[in-house]
């Protein structure tokens, strides 16, 4: 029986399901399939690297397991929950109690401070001591002097590390980063990385896309994609 879609505040971390993908297949037109009956599962704890050569269907695959696009056919579960049986209401809210996205280029909000960016996660699902939680996480990620900073301050790493705090501040149970280390040197790629590693030791779920061999070794284990398909 699917779990309900339970406040955060009760969320126990100890307590987490899986995310699982079931024969999604999502076309873009009659002669491009991006992702082609991909099945997957897993499991709390793992931190796991997915690759393959550029479009071969990695970032569709991401979309469509937050729920961000809908697949031609296929299912996506977390907790239970059937992402595309639910209402688009109680999709939205599934996913911002139980899913942190990070977005390759940041995707911040322009004219919103750091701190603001990061209490943006709040709007869909409010929290207590918001701005403490996150001005706790951008302190964490060595960002703690550029809380009031707009992200045209900050450097591609500063800001990369900004979308992480916001992703990460409702403790998610799944973390879906694209390409996250793709434009950072090492020092700060190294933190992402050590941060997807706490997440997953804490029991969360981390699924990162990369062309990048350090990044991927940095996981528990590694997916390869080719044309569409897990290889």
């Amino acid at each position: 029986m699917p779990l309900p879609l339970i406040p955060h505040s009760y969320l126990d971390m100890t307590d987490l399901a899986v995310i699982s993908a079931n024969n999604l297949m999502k076309r873009y037109n009659d002669r491009v399939t991006a992702v082609n009956a991909v099945s997957l599962k897993l499991e709390p704890g793992e931190f796991v690297a997915l690759h393959g050569p550029s479009g071969c269907g990695k970032s569709t695959l991401l979309m469509l397991l937050a729920g961000l696009a809908r697949p031609d056919t296929g299912s996506v579960t977390i907790s239970g929950n059937d992402l595309f049986s639910l209402s688009a209401n109680n999709r939205a809210k599934l996913r911002a109690r139980h899913i942190g996205f990070i977005f390759q280029d940041a995707n911040l909000l322009p004219y919103s401070s750091v701190l603001e960016n990061v209490l943006a996660a709040t709007l869909a699902t409010p929290r207590a001591n918001a701005r403490e939680r996150a001005t706790q996480l951008l302190s964490d990620l060595g960002l703690g002097d550029r809380l009031t900073h707009k992200p045209r301050e900050l450097s591609a790493g500063e800001q990369q590390r900004v979308a992480l705090a916001r992703a990460l501040f409702h403790e998610p149970k799944v973390l879906l980063a694209d390409e996250p280390t793709g434009n950072l040197d090492s020092d700060n790629a190294a933190l992402v990385l050590a941060s997807f590693r706490t997440h997953a030791d804490r029991g969360g779920c981390v699924l990162m896309v990369t062309h990048d061999a350090t990044a991927r070794m940095a996981a528990s284990r590694a997916i390869e994609m080719k044309s569409g398909v897990i290889a």
